[in-house]
């Protein structure tokens, strides 16, 4: 992993996992879209989040949803290719990128945890 200023995040190509980065804090893991460019400069970007995109037709369905999940323990689904715009245009932002042996070492546990804790579907 490493960390990037946004001008050098906003470079990467789609694709790119990556989470914001505040002093000695890793966000959320994401995936980079594209960027966003206007008059020749690139100011923004759109990204799908790995881990609170819920699968719903919008708003007023989440909440439905996540009042579910909270009172009565229902089950719900995620949603791993929800577009998202970020938009603050924060030039501080740090962006911390991971590699591809994070990624594979992500893989690898995730499927590790899949066989410990969810077992064979057979």
């Amino acid at each position: 992993m490493r960390i990037v200023d946004r001008k050098t995040f906003l470079a990467m190509p789609e694709g790119t996992v990556f989470a914001k980065y505040d002093p000695s804090i890793i966000r959320e893991p994401m995936v980079k879209a594209d960027s966003i460019g206007s008059e020749g400069k690139l100011i923004d970007f759109r990204y799908t989040s790995l881990t609170d995109e819920v699968d719903c037709s919008g708003s007023f369905e989440r909440d439905g949803i996540m009042d579910l999940a909270e009172i009565e323990g229902a089950p719900f689904a995620l949603h791993f290719n929800t577009l998202c715009r970020d938009g603050l245009f924060d030039a501080d932002q740090l962006f911390a990128v991971w590699e591809r042996d994070d990624i594979m070492g992500l893989i690898t546990r995730l499927q590790q945890a899949l066989a410990d804790g969810y077992g064979s579907k057979s």
